[in-house]
């Protein structure tokens, strides 16, 4: 394979010099993250960084590289950087005979590597019982938390350190909640990457790019943000545009309505949409749990309650003082939802076959 180098940017150096002790404010941090644009040019120099670092500070260790599958590893990661080792003098060899574990040696320095899969639930156990000096998880996005986990938790060797590589995904993605919103707390850092950041991509390459996405599929691969796209019918939808931050000026809401999507192990939403005077639906508040997510379980009765709590939060003052709930045409809810629906009845909630009073 022939490569065609170009000289590294600032965020590239980065990347292969993070953990040099001396030199790198940051060498005593336990974990990277390099998330971004695709195409950007993070998972080359972070395999490399991660193997030239790993030979540099262990001898006669394992070490553990995982990618959604073990197939796509090899795809993605593996074939590129092997001729890259080899060029730099490692010398690669199979772990006796096995087909998805190698040593690498250099300069009478020799550690082995084991490839993993991170495709579901159980992948965790294929990690269970393993014992690394460091972790490199490539798309740490598409795998499961249990097998991130249960990898992490591998790396009992003094001084191992952790690599983490993604574009991203949701705002609300477990790896965006628990990593990326936790640096300080996780002794990580983090850089960022766009898709300018990648200096062997020529120009018309990038504007190609450019011109494949729109909407928060352009905010995401492009820019490199962690923006919502589940449930998004278009994905032209543009935050920038399409989200204020309060209603135009003499502009009146006529009427309110609310939709409710209640689930049990998935996400429970309530949204208070309204019509607005200029003949625009806005969308003005939303309850959000999701179960799975939090690891807090609500009950029918729970979410009735928290429903109730949130019509109050979000309802109007008379000029008393008094605080009186959301008055609506009607509530929506999922006609499959028939448990949540009878607790809501059961606690006075008149729901899409009764008209209430509008505002």
């Amino acid at each position: 394979m022939n490569f065609k180098w170009f000289p590294f940017t600032k965020k590239q150096k980065q990347l292969l010099t993070w953990w040099i002790k001396g030199s790198s404010p940051v060498a005593d941090r336990d974990a990277i993250i390099a998330d971004g644009a695709v195409r950007s040019g993070k998972t080359v120099l972070m395999s490399l960084s991660f193997v030239i670092w790993s030979m540099q500070t262990f001898d006669g260790m394992y070490l553990g590289m995982a990618g959604k599958t073990i197939e796509s590893f090899k795809r993605n990661v593996w074939t590129v950087l092997t001729p890259l080792l080899l060029l730099r003098g490692y010398k690669i060899s199979k772990v006796n005979g096995m087909k998805n574990a190698y040593t690498i040696k250099k300069n009478g320095i020799s550690n082995d590597y084991y490839i993993f899969g991170g495709k579901d639930e159980a992948s965790q156990t294929l990690v269970q019982g393993f014992t690394a000096a460091g972790f490199f998880f490539d798309e740490v996005a598409l795998m499961p938390e249990s097998f991130v986990n249960q990898a992490v938790a591998r790396c009992s060797v003094d001084g191992a350190k952790l690599w983490f590589n993604c574009n991203p995904e949701g705002p609300f993605h477990w790896f965006k909640i628990n990593w990326i919103d936790k640096l300080i707390e996780k002794n990580a850092i983090r850089i960022q990457f766009r898709l300018d950041d990648n200096p062997s991509l020529s120009s018309s390459r990038k504007e190609f790019y450019k011109r494949m996405f729109s909407g928060v599929f352009y905010q995401r691969y492009i820019l490199g943000l962690w923006v919502v796209a589940e449930g998004i019918i278009y994905s032209m939808f543009n935050n920038s545009t399409m989200v204020i931050n309060k209603l135009p000026k003499g502009i009146k809401i006529t009427k309110k309505w609310i939709g409710i999507d209640y689930g049990q192990s998935n996400a429970t939403t309530f949204i208070l949409t309204g019509l607005g005077s200029d003949g625009i639906f806005y969308i003005l508040n939303e309850y959000y749990h999701s179960g799975k997510d939090s690891e807090v379980q609500k009950s029918p009765r729970g979410y009735s309650k928290e429903y109730q709590r949130w019509l109050l939060k979000n309802g109007v003052t008379d000029s008393d003082g008094i605080r009186y709930p959301v008055r609506k045409e009607y509530a929506f809810i999922d006609p499959s939802a028939k448990g949540f629906m009878l607790q809501l009845y059961e606690d006075g909630e008149s729901l899409i076959l009764d008209k209430q009073i509008m505002m």
